[in-house]
């Protein structure tokens, strides 16, 4: 029984040893934010989450502000504003939440809100979008104090707070609806430092960068349809002003008029012609014979004009749609590219780092066969020890039973005992 009870026991104390070296290996999610703030209420996952949707309600105000300014306003000026706010301020909302770091991301699309409100109530921005100027900045203080909110929901001491978002703004602003930004990264890689990585820590890190890989690619390729057709608008806003476009619309334009101009007179010509008529019947007769063959010539000559130009301005809105369609087409293509090279590039980092992954799961593999080396020597000289002990429990009670009968003097016992 003892035996069993050395044996139990050196089994659980080998249990707590393997517990022990597996509890070494388990990862935990450490980001920027967890580096940063010990007192956090919320973990870098969650924050990539409140980023996310962030992003995609930012896309949604400005399409639906800039969607308001287009339908109020027939300036080309401002309309072409509002097609370059659309499509850069989401382009660079989409790059800034893309960032590995969800707290970096997070201070990147708050930079950016920051950087535009400053930039549309500058005065040299006052003139952008007209009467619609009031309702951008109104949206860009309505992002604002989500960002904040946010930002509280976040708590703890960080270094990189609104102040932070507020010195990086007002140092670097954006001076353009083009959204030619700085990046953080440069300024701030110091801040940046990856801790040593274990193998479960690679491998559940790599899970999820693939996870929030996915989610952004599917947000941003629900506004992907948008932003073409936005480029196509912006397109044929710009073409329209070009004087190779503008120059055939001015002639269409002409001959339209003409014709108006013909068909008044023609309306006009037969009751003159009546008139004329009644009183120099013979004498008009040739001369209204010469009118009305020059008035056909004419018409011909116009319907021959009027069909070349309408010929022409058909041709060139075709080239221009074919040429639309190859833009979006080699902007979809680049797009594609540049997502497979991303997973080709996290592909092959997780391979270069599976050598050393391999290289410490060995150590450990040794470590605990040493461990168990060591536990099962004691474990076998307690068995060997053991052993005779309970041999020796076994001749005892048969010595006790001999010295307790009686002995007979007479030797009856005996003479017993040799029947």
């Amino acid at each position: 029984m003892e035996a069993w009870r050395c044996i139990f026991g050196a089994c659980c104390l080998l249990t707590a040893c393997f517990m022990a070296v597996g509890c070494g290996t388990t990862p935990t999610q450490q980001g920027l934010l967890e580096r940063q703030s010990d007192d956090a209420r919320l973990s870098s996952r969650q924050l990539r989450v409140m980023v996310n949707e962030f992003t995609v309600h930012f896309a949604d105000r400005i399409e639906v502000s800039a969607d308001q300014i287009l339908a109020s306003t027939s300036d080309p000026s401002i309309r072409r504003n509002a097609l370059l706010w659309k499509i850069n301020g989401t382009s660079a909302c989409f790059q800034a939440a893309s960032r590995p770091d969800p707290l970096a991301a997070y201070l990147d699309v708050w930079i950016l809100n920051r950087q535009m409100a400053q930039y549309f109530e500058s005065p040299a921005s006052r003139q952008l979008f007209g009467p619609g100027h009031s309702l951008v900045l109104e949206e860009c203080h309505s992002l604002e104090r989500r960002l904040q909110s946010i930002d509280r929901a976040v708590g703890g001491e960080l270094r990189f707070g609104e102040e932070f978002v507020a010195k990086f703004a007002a140092d670097y602003p954006v001076r353009s609806l083009y959204f030619d930004r700085e990046p953080i990264a440069s300024r701030y890689i110091e801040e940046v430092q990856e801790p040593a990585n274990e193998l479960m820590h690679v491998v559940g890190n790599l899970d999820e960068s693939v996870t929030e890989l996915k989610q952004l690619g599917a947000v941003y390729a629900k506004h992907l349809p948008k932003q073409a057709r936005w480029e196509a608008e912006l397109f044929l806003m710009n073409s329209s002003q070009l004087e190779i476009v503008q120059r055939p619309m001015q002639d269409l334009s002409m001959a339209v008029n003409a014709m108006s101009r013909l068909a008044q007179v023609s309306e006009a010509i037969p009751a003159l012609l009546e008139r004329e008529r009644l009183a120099m019947r013979e004498i008009v007769a040739d001369e209204r014979k010469q009118t009305l063959g020059e008035l056909d010539r004419m018409r011909q000559a116009t319907l021959v004009d009027f069909e070349s130009e309408t010929s022409v301005v058909l041709r060139a809105l075709d080239e221009q749609r074919v040429a639309v369609g190859r833009d979006l087409h080699n902007e979809t293509a680049t797009m594609l590219d540049a997502a497979d090279a991303i997973t080709r590039r996290r592909t092959e980092e997780a391979m270069q780092q599976a050598p050393d992954l391999i290289d410490h799961f060995f150590w450990r593999a040794c470590q605990v066969f040493v461990v168990l080396m060591l536990l099962a020597a004691p474990a076998v000289w307690l068995v060997r020890r053991l052993r005779p002990a309970s041999g020796q429990r076994a001749i005892t009670p048969k010595l006790h039973e001999a010295a307790d009968k009686p002995i007979s003097l007479y030797g009856e016992d005996v003479l017993e005992d040799a029947a």
